[in-house]
């Protein structure tokens, strides 16, 4: 099986299943953002051990899955305590760590672990439950759809008419012509989604959102492919047949969420 059919597989039965999650929301959807968290921190823990580093798997994960619990359960309420705890939850253990190479690499790595993986796509649990003038199921469920529209034409695009190199010194096969397709069929999607199941989204605001959607979505992927090239590999692992990692699959979701969720706190949409 062709590496194309393996993603367009994957694709059918996954897709699906993620949006049912969102559109349920509660409970299910914490734990689809969960095992997001927890099988994206452990790949980006062994990249960063392939650069010799040694953060901490143990309590980086639960500092992630905190993050992902207060933004569930209490929103930002308690965010400015949380923050503070993974702070010191990670710099405390170095105390007592023996011939684990640099503190300063290993702390400095888990933090970063948690915060990208772990807050980034906590986003959508605040995407989902924040009060919003349009149906917060619907928004959210845009938004990802977006991101998927933004990869998915940038993609073909790029294989199809790509002759100019984006960053080819990060990811040489990514195109300008591919990016901008990108941008193309993120904006399509959320205008679409502004004439169907989201009328109160206004055309102004869905063309901003689908823009700001697609940057933030290629913004990611060239950041995960700056990783990769860094540690050495090509996958962060090859857990999803066609896609590789978790990582691989999801890190656009981690700059596009947050930045999306950002533009409708500013614009008034979500409350």
């Amino acid at each position: 099986m062709s590496n194309l059919a393996k993603r367009v597989l994957v694709a059918v039965f996954s897709v699906p299943l993620i949006l049912l999650a969102i559109r349920q929301g509660g409970l299910c959807l914490l734990v689809f953002v969960d095992l997001v968290i927890v099988c994206g921190i452990q790949e980006l823990f062994q990249l960063q051990k392939a650069k010799g580093w040694r953060p901490q798997r143990v309590w980086g994960t639960l500092a992630a899955l905190a993050i992902s619990w207060e933004f569930f359960f209490w929103g930002t309420e308690h965010i400015d305590f949380i923050l503070v705890g993974v702070i010191l939850l990670v710099l405390f253990p170095e105390l007592w760590r023996r011939d684990s190479g640099s503190a300063l690499a290993n702390a400095g790595s888990t933090l970063l672990a948690v915060f990208y993986v772990g807050c980034l796509s906590s986003f959508l649990l605040l995407l989902r439950a924040a009060p919003s003038q349009a149906d917060s199921g619907n928004l959210a469920i845009l938004v990802l759809l977006s991101i998927w529209g933004t990869d998915t034409v940038a993609y073909f695009v790029g294989r199809g008419f790509g002759r100019h190199k984006l960053f080819g010194q990060i990811s040489p096969r990514k195109s300008i012509e591919g990016s901008l397709g990108g941008i193309a069929g993120a904006l399509v999607v959320v205008f679409a989604g502004s004439q169907t199941i989201l009328p109160l989204l206004s055309t102004v605001n869905a063309l901003v959102l689908g823009f700001i959607i697609a940057i933030g979505s290629q913004l990611g992927d060239l950041i995960e492919s700056l990783f990769k090239r860094d540690a050495g590999v090509k996958d962060s692992s090859r857990i999803i047949p066609g896609h590789g990692g978790v990582l691989d699959r999801f890190d656009s979701v981690f700059c596009a969420l947050p930045l999306a969720y950002l533009y409708l706190k500013l614009a008034g949409i979500l409350q």
